[in-house]
Formats: C-alpha cells, structure tokens, sequence
C-alpha cells in the first residue's frame, strides 16, 4: 500500500515537471516546446510562466545568421509573447511584442506540429503560421 501511494505521487510529480498543461489535461494539443515560421528566420521557445504556471510566454531563442540584424538581436531571449492566458484547449491570449511594437495576440494550436499566431497592434494585425521545431532547418541561406 505504501509503495503504491509512493509510486502514484512519484508519478504525479513526474507529470508536474514535465509541463503537464491545463491545455493538455482538456486533451487539446500541447504549445509547449520550439516553433518556427515556414521561412525557418527564428525559433521561438514556448513555455509555462507565471505566479502560478498557469500562463504561457514565448521567447526568440535564435535567429538564422542571414537575419542576425541588429533588430533581432536586441529580441534575442526575450520575451516576445509574455503571459498568454489560456481562452479554451490549444487557444491562448494576451501581450505580444514584435521589434518594440507591443500588441494584443491570440495563439491556437491546431495540432502537434502547426500553431497560428494572431498578432494586432494599433489597427494592423498579422498572422503567422510556426511549425514546431524538429532539429530540420528551413527557409533559405540556412
């Protein structure tokens, strides 16, 4: 009996630190790991952030050499979508900041390898389609 109570929280634990989402407790797909857009430029690192763990932050954690510019630069590790709060399973509002223009945006993911990412700012929004990073680089002068 001990040993089982033992190895159910040794599991609930494990789960704990491994990310165990409310998104993926309501069976919606995971936006935790590393994204980038289809022209491979930069990749994004999203993860839980917050008081409470309950919020997810997105940071630029790398930019392709023929990119580096003094822009991207600045932005590296910093967060870019910061405090994302949870609107139902996969779909993610709040704060996005793009090269020192700050925003609203809307994050949905739409299965484990494609997330799209809404971005507004004044009166002008952009959508960005990240595929999550697999190790493959694409996009051109890799």
């Amino acid at each position: 009996m001990i040993k089982t109570l033992a190895r159910s929280l040794m599991c609930v634990g494990l789960m704990a630190a491994s990310g165990a989402t409310s998104a993926q407790a309501t069976g919606g797909p995971s936006a935790l790991g590393v994204w980038q857009p289809d022209s491979g430029e930069a990749r994004y690192e999203f993860a839980m952030c917050g008081d409470n763990g309950d919020r997810l932050c997105g940071t630029l954690v790398w930019v392709r050499p023929d990119k580096d510019t003094p822009d991207y630069v600045k932005e590296l590790r910093q967060y870019q979508f910061s405090g994302l709060r949870s609107t139902g399973a996969g779909e993610w509002k709040g704060p996005v900041s793009y090269r020192g223009i700050n925003g609203e945006g809307t994050l949905k993911v739409l299965d484990e390898k494609e997330v799209f990412l809404k971005a507004c700012a004044f009166f002008l929004c952009k959508t960005i389609k990240l595929n999550r990073y697999d190790g493959t680089d694409i996009g051109a002068a890799q």
